[in-house]
């Protein structure tokens, strides 16, 4: 279990983002990335991104990505690089949305672009 893991299982957050929507959104880029033979029990809190869910570099970057998007939270640049499972990426989830608070998620509504 990795480092940031275990200080997971002993810090509590003021505002919690549940464990299984961070692991929907696991799920839906591993089951996209794989789409041919996803295994349905692959994303588990001690799956390993690199090795057990075969995501490289582009992938976490998409994958920090489209957690920031689902809950309005801006990551830090050590989810990607130390995150190594996705009990990590809860804990920087949550981490996130506490330091901050957690943003309303606006969606962008494209408009016409003036140009002066």
């Amino acid at each position: 279990m990795s480092d940031i893991a275990k200080i997971a299982q002993h810090t509590k957050f003021a505002s919690q983002i549940s464990v299984e929507a961070v692991q929907e959104v696991v799920s839906a880029l591993y089951t996209e990335l794989h789409h041919a033979q996803p295994d349905p029990g692959a994303v588990r809190l001690n799956s390993r991104l690199d090795r057990d869910l075969g995501l490289d570099s582009l992938g976490r970057v998409e994958l920090v990505l489209r957690l920031e998007q689902r809950f309005g939270v801006h990551l830090p640049a050590a989810a990607l690089s130390s995150a190594e499972t996705v009990a990590d990426l809860i804990v920087f989830v949550n981490s996130a949305a506490n330091a901050g608070g957690i943003q309303p998620h606006i969606a962008a509504v494209p408009g016409p672009i003036s140009v002066l």
